[in-house]
């Protein structure tokens, strides 16, 4: 798990049901309805914007 990206390791959490919340911006538990992965790269993409993809 060392070598995930800064978004990887934050996304394997999200699946083991860490909660994040930026400023007033909640990414909904992965197992609720209608979540999806499309919904964490969403997410990732409010709050992070363009600072890279988290990938590298």
């Amino acid at each position: 798990m060392e070598n995930l990206s800064e978004k990887e390791l934050m996304r394997m959490q999200w699946h083991e049901d860490w909660w994040f919340e930026y400023g007033n911006d909640r990414l909904p538990h992965f197992g609720e309805e209608g979540v999806s992965e499309q919904t964490f790269d969403d997410w990732w993409s409010r709050t992070y914007g363009n600072e890279g993809s988290g990938d590298e």
